[in-house]
């Protein structure tokens, strides 16, 4: 299923005449979206709710357009945003809850995230899984734990994609010991050949099941990295792979926050330490004012644990407004050593104290797909 190849009708109820005129003009320039006056007469179309009068009957309206399956998507904005409204959207199924005053790029970014999940839906299930991991900084350990996971899944027997999405630096290369042609910006630059034969003619065959898309060499390239065309290769990638493991670096701008809404499961690795700690919770900030959906979805990964490090867990989740999800322990000098023998750590030291807690992680994020695939959480 190629993603230009499906129109999503889109409705639009709001009673501000210029928003819904700013609206429209959006939905009209971009692909892949066509305006239709009734909701109702495309069972795919998406519709967006305004929920500033009677909420109530808002909600009671919602819940029969998704229980009868008259649209596809509902989409609610308001500008009263406070906790009971957004639990009441979650147990009506409401795919995206969007702050008001609602800006149009946002709801298009909003759209095209229900449309590359539609899509996904209509192809058989041989969609993959997509995991993101950005770092809270530099050195926090970000591809270790990709290559980890990626690993992890290999050896599980899956058909699995490592996309080196890292920047300021793309390391998968150096951690796994081989040298590549291509990189992730012939994908992006050619987006009219993208496909899955096209994108595995750009990946490094680490084996036959493990398929590595690099990051450029020049870090002017690895800096150009656009929100556009992001979403195109992570679908892509996931048509054609069981499990899609992104490394997402540690630059925090719009394509780290594109790719972390673009995947199933979005993941932040921080340190315990303030600084640290201090940048994930302004990353999971941002995360919020791009999306409700997306800041609870995102899940916070401690590496390098120690039970005898001055801060407490308490206090992580104080500093960060977070549960801790998962925990790697503090391995010493492996994780160091595997890197200078060009392996990922779960080849080199399968059997560590840090292979066995990122094997965990990736099984517990295996385990909650089924839960994310469905409602308000699942809907990227």
């Amino acid at each position: 299923m190629n993603t230009k190849e499906t129109t999503v009708g889109v409705s639009i109820l709001v009673t501000d005449s210029k928003l819904s005129q700013e609206l429209r003009n959006a939905v009209n320039s971009t692909p892949g979206f066509k305006l239709i006056d009734e909701p109702t007469e495309d069972q795919h179309s998406v519709v967006l709710i305004e929920a500033n009068g009677s909420q109530e009957q808002v909600l009671k309206e919602v819940s029969v357009l998704k229980s009868k399956g008259y649209v596809g998507g509902v989409f609610m904005t308001a500008s009263n945003y406070q906790q009971d409204l957004l639990l009441s959207c979650i147990q009506m199924g409401v795919d995206e809850f969007l702050p008001s005053p609602l800006a149009p790029e946002n709801f298009i970014a909003a759209l095209q995230r229900y449309r590359t999940k539609h899509l996904s839906t209509l192809k058989p299930a041989s969609s993959g899984k997509t995991i993101a991991v950005l770092g809270a900084r530099g050195g926090v350990g970000t591809t270790t734990v990709a290559a980890g996971m990626a690993t992890h899944f290999w050896n599980e027997g899956k058909n699995v994609a490592l996309l080196d999405f890292s920047r300021p630096f793309g390391d998968i290369s150096l951690f796994m010991d081989f040298e590549h042609e291509y990189s992730w910006k012939d994908a992006v630059t050619n987006l009219t050949r993208l496909d899955s034969t096209f994108l595995r003619s750009l990946m490094y065959p680490y084996s036959d099941t493990l398929q590595v898309l690099s990051s450029p060499v020049s870090s002017h390239e690895r800096n150009d990295l656009r929100s556009k065309g992001i979403q195109d290769v992570l679908f892509t990638a996931a048509e054609s792979f069981d499990v899609v493991i992104i490394d997402a670096g540690s630059v925090h701008d719009n394509a780290a926050l594109t790719i972390l809404e673009h995947v199933n499961e979005p993941i932040i690795v921080s340190l315990m330490s303030l600084t640290s700690l201090s940048s994930a919770n302004y990353i999971l900030g941002l995360c919020k004012q791009v999306s409700p959906v997306l800041a609870n979805k995102i899940k916070l990964i401690i590496n390098r644990y120690s039970s005898k490090a001055i801060i407490e867990n308490s206090e992580i989740q104080q500093i960060t407004h977070k549960e801790i999800f998962a925990e790697i322990a503090e391995d010493h000098e492996k994780p160091l050593a595997a890197i200078n023998r060009g392996l990922p750590l779960m080849q080199a030291y399968p059997n560590c104290s840090s292979s066995k807690d990122i094997r965990a992680l990736a099984r517990r994020l295996t385990e909650t797909d089924h839960a994310t695939k469905k409602g308000f959480f699942g809907i990227l």
